[in-house]
């Protein structure tokens, strides 16, 4: 992964900043080398809502991987195109739902990727 990220031990913390709706203003790239075609899967932790800690205050959010997009509802995937072994460098973005009404504060979600021939 590369782009506007830091790195907490094994995982990758990304600060969507001050939350509004629409495309949060984020770089990041998902860089995925295979020696086949493959597939992504994500999987929400919060079902593909970011969630203020010890309140129940939430904001509805998808996954944009290249220009598809991704409901985190449920375990949702990506198949890359092709069979041939590839370096795909796949644009990440984050789609933000409405914030209208909602409480200041930090919302957060846990997105597990894994990777898998197809």
């Amino acid at each position: 992964m590369s782009g506007q990220y830091r790195r907490n031990g094994g995982q990758a913390l990304v600060d969507l900043g001050e939350l509004a709706e629409g495309i949060a203003p984020v770089p990041l790239q998902m860089t995925v080398a295979s020696t086949r075609a493959y597939r992504l899967e994500f999987v929400s932790k919060n079902n593909g809502v970011l969630k203020m800690a010890n309140a129940d205050w939430s904001v509805p959010y998808q996954l944009m991987i290249g220009e598809n997009t991704l409901s985190l509802a449920s375990t949702a995937n990506y198949n890359s195109a092709g069979t041939d072994p590839t370096r795909d460098s796949l644009p990440m973005r984050f789609v933000i739902g409405s914030v209208a009404g909602k409480r200041a504060g930090l919302y957060s979600d846990l997105i597990t990727v894994s990777i898998a021939p197809r």
